[in-house]
């Protein structure tokens, strides 16, 4: 049985819809929004942006390091669910907002090919709230949630 190494979990500011994992020099298959398999992930500028459902709000990010293939995750039902190769040319992956940079979610590694397995929940919600939501009150929190599994490539 496969075991996580380090996981942190913590409130991402989600801004223009997106926020990023900063470093990734590649990606295997292509990820591209259009003519591409993924429609909420996109690579560019070494970065992978994870797009969200809703503008400006708070999303749980809970990224994970596993040993080998971790099991699939089955505490949400997932409506967004990917797997592909990244390489990480950094000791360090982190999470970026768009214009405030990192934040506390990062997980150290060797440069190198390692798998990801990213999902997404909670986005029908976040769009239904934000139709309705008051601003004044602040941003919705963690209606969105995102979890990213990373393990080594073979």
């Amino acid at each position: 049985m496969n075991l996580c190494l380090e996981e942190h979990e913590e409130e991402i500011l989600i801004e223009y819809r997106q926020f990023t994992l900063v470093k990734i020099v590649d990606v295997d298959p292509q990820i591209q929004a259009e003519g591409g398999r993924s429609s909420w992930i996109e690579c560019k500028d070494e970065r992978l942006y994870f797009k969200s459902a809703a503008p400006d709000h708070y999303a749980a990010v809970r990224l994970q390091h596993w040993n080998g293939e971790p099991p699939v995750n089955r505490d949400f039902r997932w409506e967004e669910f990917d797997e592909f190769r990244i390489m990480s040319a950094n000791d360090t992956l982190s999470i970026w907002t768009v214009t405030m940079g990192p934040g506390g979610l990062q997980i150290a590694l060797e440069p190198g090919w390692y798998h990801m397995r990213a999902l997404s929940t909670g986005r029908k919600a976040i769009s239904r709230k934000m139709r309705d939501h008051d601003l004044t009150q602040g941003f919705p929190r963690s209606v969105e949630r995102y979890l990213l599994q990373i393990w080594a490539a073979e």
